[in-house]
Order: C-alpha cells, then sequence, then structure tokens
C-alpha cells in the first residue's frame, strides 16, 4: 500500500461507478449480471484509480476513453473508479453504459444525496464548469468564500483568507 508523504496534497475528484448489491451488507444474493460502461471525453490526465477484480475489467484504453466489463453474482459487487479529475473545468464526460444481464435500473449519486434514477439506455453526461453558474439551483449566488465549492473553484473553506488550506481567491489549496 503506499502512503502519501505529510505534506502531500491530493487535488482531484473521482469518479465511481458501483454494480449489484453486497450480500454481507444486505442480505440479498446478487443474481448473475454483466454491465458494460465506456467512459468518452476523459480529460487526459485522469487515471483508473481501482479496477475491483483484474486491470482488463475496467481499464483507460486511450488519453480520453475507459472501458469497464464486469461480470459479477451471489455475494458481491463489481466496480471501479476513475481518479484526477480536475474540481473546477472545464470538462465534459460522457457515460454509455449498457446493464446486459441482471441489472435493470441505474442511478447518479453525488455525495451523500438520494439517487437519481438514469434512464437504462441514456448517455450519461457529467460536466465540470470553468467558472460558477449565474445563480444555484437554490437561487443563492456562487460566490468564493460562502463554504460551496462552485465552478471555477477548488475548494471553498468558508472564508476569503489565504493560507490557511484554501487561497484567498479559492483555486488552488494552500
Amino acid at each position: 500500500m503506499h502512503h502519501l508523504g505529510p505534506h502531500a496534497e491530493i487535488v482531484g475528484l473521482g469518479l465511481v461507478t458501483q454494480h449489484g448489491i453486497d450480500l454481507q451488507a444486505t442480505g440479498i444474493d446478487q443474481p448473475e449480471s454483466h454491465v458494460l460502461q465506456e467512459f468518452f471525453q476523459l480529460p487526459s490526465d485522469t487515471f483508473v484509480a481501482v479496477a475491483d477484480d483484474t486491470p482488463e475489467e475496467f481499464a483507460k484504453l486511450t488519453d480520453t476513453r475507459a472501458s469497464g466489463d464486469w461480470n459479477f453474482h451471489h455475494k458481491n459487487t463489481d466496480g471501479g473508479a476513475i481518479g484526477g479529475l480536475a474540481p473546477s473545468g472545464p470538462w465534459s464526460i460522457d457515460i454509455e453504459t449498457d446493464l446486459v444481464k441482471g441489472i435493470d435500473t441505474w442511478s447518479y449519486l453525488d455525495g451523500d444525496t438520494t439517487p437519481i434514477p438514469l434512464e437504462p439506455t441514456a448517455t450519461a453526461n457529467l460536466r465540470a464548469y470553468a467558472g460558477p453558474s449565474a445563480c444555484r439551483l437554490d437561487c443563492t449566488i456562487p460566490r468564493c468564500g460562502d463554504g460551496i465549492i462552485d465552478g471555477g473553484e477548488a475548494c471553498d473553506d468558508g472564508n476569503t483568507v489565504g493560507g490557511d488550506g484554501c487561497s484567498a481567491d479559492c483555486h488552488s489549496l494552500h
């Protein structure tokens, strides 16, 4: 296992894909299942951080494309993670999913929120913008120092003081 030194800085977001039901956590036996996923338009500096079983199961095929081919059943879940996504964009990732067998629904989960169901055959698109929107869904106006990381911000610790873990302009960790 690799450990980061005391002054190491981890910058970036991760995209996790998980399939199936874990028997130990739920008591539900996962039927034999097969899921295919293609990730397009990945930023070139992203990487496959976790391939659950083997590298062949989930791998980055080119600088901008990753592919997953998961077969699983009974006691396990399956999936992987892409790391190195910049918190501020611009970037846009398309995810094509083929629920071949055993699973018939999928959803998007952002942090601790309730899953948002997605159409089984639709291409999902995840985007990060270089700058904040004019307003948030709750009609508040994004600004550096409000404690919410918005488009164009790498961090937002709730103030505009530099040297405390987040720069005064919210563009870098310091």
